[in-house]
C-alpha cells in the first residue's frame, strides 16, 4: 500500500468517526428537547462541553494556536457560517423527524461538488456524479409527500436546506489553502469558539437557563458536547485536509444512516 492509499484509508476512516458522532446529534437533541430543555439552552451546553475540552487539548498538547489575524478572521468566519448551519438544522428538529432533517441537509454534498468541479478543483468524474444523482433520488424519495406539504413540514425542509448550504461553504472553507499548515483541532477551537459565545448571547437574549433547571438526562448533553462538538468536528477537519471537501462530502453521506439507526436506539428503545 502506498502513502498516498495510506493516507486516503485514513481520510476515510475519519469520516467515519465523524459521520458516527454527527449521526446522533438529531436524536440526542430531540430526546433532550422531549425532556425540557429548550434548543438554546442545548447548544449552550454542547457548545461548552466541547469548546473546553478542545481548548484544554490544545493547551496540554502545546498546540501552535498563535496564528496571524489573517486566519484567525477566517477561522472565525468558518465558526459562524457552522453556527448558522448548527441554528437552522436545530430549528428544524421542531417540523420534522430528526432523520428526515438530516437527509435533507445532506443536499450540502451536491453543492460542494458542483462548486468545487466549477472553480477546477474536482474534475468531473462519471462514478462522482452517479453519486450525486443517486444521492438526489434517494432525498426525493425520502422527504417528498405523497399529499401536499404542510406548513410546518414546508418551513421545516427550508431550514434544513438552509442549514446545507452553510454547511457547504463551511466544508469549503476547511479545504482551503491557507488552511494547509493550520493543525485541525486549532481550526475546530476557534470555529467552536465563536460558536460558543453566539449561542451563549441567543439562549440570554430568548431568557432561557443556561443550563437544565430540573433533574433532567445529561447523557445526551454529553453525547452532544463530546461527541459532536469535539470528536466529530476535529476528525471531519483532518478528513478534509487528508482527501479533500469533495472525497469527505460524498463520504460523509453514510451520516444519514447512522442518524436513522440512532433513532431507532434512542427515541423507540426509551419510549419517547
Amino acid at each position: 500500500m502506498t502513502e498516498q492509499q495510506k493516507t486516503r484509508l485514513i481520510g476515510f476512516g475519519l469520516v467515519l468517526v465523524a459521520s458516527i458522532f454527527n449521526g446522533l446529534i438529531p436524536s440526542s437533541t430531540q430526546y433532550a428537547m422531549k425532556s425540557g430543555l429548550s434548543i438554546e439552552t442545548i447548544l449552550v451546553v454542547r457548545y461548552f462541553i466541547g469548546t473546553g475540552l478542545l481548548w484544554l487539548y490544545i493547551f496540554l498538547g502545546k498546540k501552535s494556536w498563535q496564528v496571524s489575524g489573517e486566519l484567525r478572521f477566517f477561522m472565525i468566519l468558518l465558526g459562524v457560517l457552522l453556527f448558522g448551519a448548527t441554528t437552522v438544522i436545530n430549528e428544524s428538529y421542531k417540523y420534522l423527524p430528526g432523520a428526515v432533517a438530516q437527509i435533507l441537509v445532506f443536499l450540502y454534498v451536491v453543492i460542494v461538488v458542483i462548486i468545487e468541479i466549477f472553480t477546477g478543483n474536482q474534475r468531473i468524474v462519471p462514478k462522482r456524479i452517479l453519486c450525486l444523482i443517486a444521492a438526489f433520488l434517494g432525498l426525493l424519495f425520502v422527504v417528498w409527500p405523497w399529499g401536499a406539504f404542510s406548513d410546518t413540514r414546508l418551513l421545516g425542509s427550508l431550514l434544513a436546506l438552509g442549514g446545507a448550504f452553510f454547511y457547504a461553504l463551511q466544508t469549503l472553507g476547511l479545504g482551503s489553502n491557507r488552511l494547509r499548515n493550520v493543525d485541525a483541532v486549532v481550526i475546530t477551537g476557534y470555529m467552536n469558539l465563536f460558536i460558543f459565545m453566539a449561542t451563549l448571547l441567543r439562549c440570554l437574549l430568548a431568557g432561557e437557563p443556561l443550563l437544565p433547571q430540573e433533574a433532567t438526562p445529561w447523557w445526551p448533553l454529553l453525547t452532544l458536547g463530546v461527541g459532536a462538538a469535539f470528536v466529530a468536528p476535529v476528525a471531519f477537519c483532518l478528513a478534509v485536509k487528508k482527501i479533500g471537501a469533495s472525497d469527505t462530502s460524498l463520504t460523509n453521506t453514510s451520516e444519514p444512516v447512522f442518524a436513522y439507526l440512532a433513532g431507532i436506539l434512542i427515541l423507540c428503545l426509551l419510549k419517547v
